[in-house]
């Protein structure tokens, strides 16, 4: 419906070319030649156009000319110089090729935000491929690697006039607030290399570097250094090139590289300009590159950003000729590590081989230990004091690439014991998946240590230090690549990561069938590097990490794509007006972004403040300057009172004080017009680019869930929670709510002791003795095995003698409410084949699922009906107790209103042993840590609450045992459950959370968005007072937007059905229809004032 042919465009692959300036467009003779401009003929331009005429065919020449409504190609028209003589007489339209300062349209699909899409200058090439300079990669993700681009000549004047100043490359300099052009790669450890301290120049080369910048008068000043030489510095030289466009500014600017690296030179690490003179600093990526408030941006916003198109021309130029002249060498020194560095790397791979085994190890043996694995109830072990895990840590096929003779096969010796295949296996197998996980965090962070030292080892222990390392200059400076790239080289691999944790076993519990046993190397910890090879499995291991990086980028490219796509539909009609509201069809917004800022127009006013022009008049009588109206309020005190008896309806008194205001004169003027500059402009569709905020950076996130550390619950992040809060709307997802301890000292969840989390427990003695523990659902798994291992061990202590455990702990938290699944309730319950009470379950057709606790007749258990007290306990003297923290129909009620989780835990001592004892002692003693109740983690002065919303809180939190109400401030609880928010605490509450929740997914990603965007997304969502998500439901307005969307025959239908019209206000609808839209220019017209 949308889809339109368009005339007058090409398409084909893209060059880079440093020689052409950062907005022109090289294009080949080809398309300049097919491509044409209808030009009306006037005196101002017929002799130009006369000379098209008579070159026809050839360039620069026209392709056809329309007279009298009478269009005629010149490539058949002999005598057209007699033709071209007639041009003016006749009023004809020429239509002429494309040439040289012409505006076009330059587009890359797909066109994820506003820079994708741009005005360039036309540079005729003899080539074949359209040209383009390196600072537009960024603004259209382009890379060169086959990447094909569009391009559409405008066929009026008026388009021609938006293209050159409203979509012009200098109009799109910064998006989302920070610049999205500038150098990159070369240009960036090129600049670095130049203004380093040590780097001069002499006169002649100086003019060879100036001179490639083209059409720039210089003024070129005394040289640093005259004997016995005379040589300039590379400060100087970018001085002199700035000096260019009469930049007398004041600049002070960290740039990337840290003191840490520079030592005594720590000053090099702050650019600092004094009155245009390049004091000290080196220029780095933070600089000239693409970056916030750096050197580049702080003179667009001192002169204009089409002054930072020339400069970052110019400064191109001249690092283009620098590179021809010096290059950018790079050698094997620059990745070695000295021999001494090299012996401590080798030691830092035994520590944390041994480490690591020791930890995995450990763990096994913690969640293992009371598992009787032969007749004596021991593990069965191994004594392998001769084994050795065999580390490769660098290539052992070819010994003649390491540089320093480090030692190839370096051995470490594990512990005294090892584990054989069913203890070293299967434990693995056996392991849950919040034990494989909490197991895989644990050797992750363990490691890292690892990672970190062999990280830290390259700053002090590379051969070729900083700055004289030329890699070091390209990570460091901003180039391209990161610290890790550089440790992956010449340090090691490290962990590799596979949805979020360590290398998945196979079925026999092995990673690959070359590992005996399970340890770190195993699990995909790469102890080798590139700059010496990596071993089979490590290559193995390495190649999986990046194949799910290939696969994930290509799942989360559609993905993303709808989602952009859903909120650009929703809100592509909403603009700002002329009264700085944001509307479509509802008022969305009073000011935009609470401020009527531009958010790509945003001063530093540090910056602004230093470079502003003290105004020398003092003029004392302007006390008070209103900024927003670019006003002065003159407040002089013996006018104001004689002011007071002026008639206010004196019109002529009244605009003759109007008129005779001072006008604004210097700081006063540039900060008024600094001010003026960054209002958001009328007709901007910030719906659009508020939606491209969203989307375009959402391709960059990878993880879909966070795992919480020590906790077995996934909160989710990335696109599904992007798609749960905006295209969804879901009500139910994995809530987490936050709140501030008011009294920390006090706060202690490890008082919380077993009688506070048992829920009911019950004793049968027969010829075995059978004890049934029910805890509420709050207990995690680590207490439950302690509990069991401590009420084992009290048992014994009393009887003298080891006993076994038929059954033991199944910690399944399930759904009391929704019933026990019958396949397991052999396993979690005690039914009527068992030697104990039945805890069985009972299905009512007609009221659903019930739980319903019988006793077995049999057993010898006296049952209390009267109403006893919560926790009292009753013996009928035969050694069979039964306690009671709740009567049996008040548990079954608790269990039915309240819907309460269980963990049960069954233990069949294989004789008839006394337990009663036991178990008031571990009631009373037996200590629950804070650590140990799942849903709470506490940090410092910040409670964490999971898995409940607002109307639950406050039955929730109790259930532990911990009554938070005394210990937590409600009034800083948070929660991210958007819709429960709007439920409880109302729309502008559910406004904030949305903002709120969007931000923290991408900062997760470390991607800043600006608030504003978040700000115009959560009130269109809100401004109803619903809580509306963008999906085709509740999708409103035309009916030619919402067929255009999705789903076409069915919004028709209903269409017809019910008889509905469209207005043709939307953006979509008027596109189907072929009418301009009514954002931009399309909100007015141009009249034409013939007096």
């Amino acid at each position: 419906m949308m889809g339109k042919r368009v005339n007058y465009t090409a398409r084909t692959v893209i060059s880079p070319d440093p020689y052409i300036a950062t907005d022109e467009i090289g294009i080949p003779m080809h398309i300049a030649r097919r491509l044409t401009f209808p030009e009306r003929v006037t005196p101002f331009n017929r002799q130009r156009l006369e000379r098209c005429v008579i070159n026809g065919p050839i360039f620069p020449g026209a392709e056809c000319i329309v007279e009298n409504g009478v269009k005629r190609s010149l490539k058949y028209v002999k005598n057209r110089g007699a033709l071209a003589k007639t041009l003016l007489k006749n009023s004809a339209v020429v239509h002429r090729h494309m040439t040289y300062g012409d505006m076009v349209l330059v587009n890359r699909q797909p066109t994820l935000h506003k820079p994708s899409l741009m005005s360039h200058r036309v540079c005729i090439l003899n080539d074949k491929t359209i040209r383009m300079h390196y600072v537009n990669c960024n603004s259209y993700n382009a890379d060169f690697d086959g990447d094909e681009m569009n391009i559409h000549l405008a066929q009026s004047l008026v388009a021609r006039a938006e293209n050159a100043y409203l979509s012009s490359t200098h109009e799109n300099y910064a998006l989302n607030g920070k610049p999205v052009r500038g150098l990159v790669q070369d240009y960036v450890v090129s600049v670095f290399n130049i203004t380093l301290k040590d780097r001069l120049f002499s006169r002649s080369e100086i003019n060879e570097l100036l001179i490639a910048s083209r059409e720039l008068r210089f003024t070129i000043t005394s040289p640093a250094v005259l004997r016995p030489k005379a040589l300039y510095t590379g400060k100087q030289l970018v001085a002199i090139l700035l000096s260019a466009y009469d930049l007398k500014m004041n600049y002070l600017h960290t740039n990337k590289i840290s003191t840490l690296y520079w030592k005594e030179h720590y000053e090099e690490s702050t650019v600092r300009f004094h009155n245009g003179y390049y004091v000290h600093g080196v220029l780095d990526k933070s600089e000239v590159g693409p970056s916030k408030d750096g050197l580049v941006h702080c003179i667009g916003m001192l002169k204009g950003f089409h002054v930072c198109n020339d400069i970052l021309t110019a400064i191109g130029r001249m690092v283009s000729r620098y590179l021809v002249c010096y290059g950018q060498p790079l050698g094997i020194s620059d990745f070695v590590l000295e021999k001494k560095h090299e012996r401590i790397r080798a030691d830092i791979f035994k520590e944390g081989m041994e480490r690591g085994d020791g930890v995995l190890q450990g763990y096994v043996q913690e969640v293992f230990k009371d598992v009787g694995g032969g007749r004596d109830g021991n593990t069965k072990k191994e004594n392998t004091k001769n084994v050795n895990y065999g580390i490769d840590i660098d290539n052992d096929t070819n010994t003649t690439i390491d540089p320093v003779g480090v030692i190839n096969h370096v051995t470490v010796p594990s512990s005294s014991t090892l584990y054989n295949t069913p203890v070293t296996m299967a434990p693995m197998i056996n392991l849950s998946k919040n034990e494989r996980i909490n197991l895989d965090n644990v050797i992750k962070k363990e490691m890292h240590t690892v990672t970190s030292q062999v990280g830290d080892l390259l700053i002090k222990g590379i051969e070729t230090p900083f700055p004289l390392n030329k890699m070091a200059n390209i990570i460091l400076s901003g180039a391209k690549g990161s610290i890790v790239n550089f440790s992956q080289i010449s340090g090691l691999l490290g962990q590799q990561s596979l949805e979020g944790g360590r290398v998945p076993l196979m079925s026999n519990g092995r990673s690959l069938c070359s590992f005996l046993s399970s340890n770190v190397l195993s699990g995909g910890f790469i102890f080798n590097r590139f700059l010496t090879g990596l071993s089979l499995s490590s290559f193995f291991f390495h190649c999986q990490a990046g194949r799910e990086g290939l696969i994930d980028t290509a799942v989360k490219t559609s993905r993303s794509g709808y989602l952009q796509r859903c909120i650009v539909k929703m809100m592509e009609g909403t603009v700002v007006h002329y009264d700085t509201s944001v509307r479509d069809d509802l008022l969305v917004q009073y000011v935009y972004g609470e401020d009527g800022k531009d958010p790509n127009r945003i001063l530093n006013e540090r910056f602004i403040e230093m470079n502003t022009v003290k105004d020398q008049s003092d003029d004392k009588n302007v006390e008070n300057k209103d900024w927003a109206d670019g006003e002065n309020i003159t407040k002089d005190e013996s006018n104001e009172k004689k002011c007071k008896n002026i008639d206010k309806s004196n019109t002529a008194i009244c605009s003759t004080e109007t008129e005779d205001k001072p006008p604004l004169k210097g700081t006063d003027m540039q900060i008024s017009s600094a001010f003026l500059r960054q209002r958001i402009q009328p007709g901007e569709s910030v719906g659009m680019i508020a939606a491209q905020a969203i989307g375009e950076p959402s391709t960059q996130m990878t993880l879909n869930t966070f795992h919480l550390a020590g906790c077995a619950t996934n909160v989710t992040l990335g696109m599904p929670r992007l798609k749960e809060i905006l295209m969804v709307g879901s009500k139910n997802v994995s809530t987490v709510i936050k709140g501030k301890i008011t009294n920390r000292i006090t706060f202690d969840p490890s008082t919380v002791f077993l009688k506070d989390a048992l829920f009911y427990f019950k004793v049968v003695e027969r010829n075995e003795t059978d004890v049934l523990f029910v805890l509420n659902r709050d207990v995690g798994k680590d207490t439950i095995v302690r509990f069991k291992r401590m009420f084992l061990k009290e048992i014994n202590k009393g009887m003298g003698k080891r006993v076994t455990v038929r059954e033991i702990i199944r910690n399944n938290k399930r759904d009391v409410g929704d019933g026990l699944d019958s396949d397991n309730s052999s396993e979690d319950c005690l039914d009527s084949s068992s030697n104990g009470a039945g805890l069985s379950t009972g299905i009512d057709s007609n009221r659903g699922r019930n739980i319903s606790i019988s006793n077995d007749e049999n057993d010898a258990v006296v049952e209390n009906n009267s109403n006893e007290t919560a926790g009292n306990t009753i013996n009928d003297g035969n050694g069979a107790i039964f306690s009671r923290i709740y009567t049996e129909q008040e548990l079954i009620e608790q269990i039915r209103d309240h819907s309460w989780s269980y963990n049960v835990i069954r233990v069949t001592l294989s004789a008839c042993v006394p337990v009663n004892s036991t178990i008031e002692k571990m009631r009373e003693k037996f200590r629950l840590l804070d650590s140990d109740i799942t849903g709470i983690e506490i940090n410092n002065d910040e409670v964490t609450v999971l898995g409940c919303d607002y109307h639950t809180f406050f039955n929730y939190v109790p259930s532990h045992g911990v009554y938070l109400n005394d210990y937590i401030d409600f009034n800083t609880c948070i929660s991210n459950d958007v819709y429960n928010t709007w439920e409880v605490l109302g729309i502008e509450a559910c406004r904030s959370v949305i903002i709120r929740e969007i931000r923290a997914v991408f900062q997760a990603y470390g991607i800043e968005i600006d608030v504003r965007h978040l700000m115009l997304i959560a009130d269109k969502m809100t401004v109803t007072g619903e809580y509306v998500a963008f999906n085709r439901h509740r999708m409103g307005g035309s009916v030619l937007g919402k067929m255009s969307f999705e789903s076409t025959y069915n919004f028709l239908r209903k269409a017809y059905l019910y008889g509905c019209d469209d207005e043709l206000e939307e953006p979509s609808a008027r596109v189907a229809l072929g009418l301009p839209v009514r954002n931009g220019t399309g909100m007015f017209d141009l009249l034409y004032d013939d007096k």
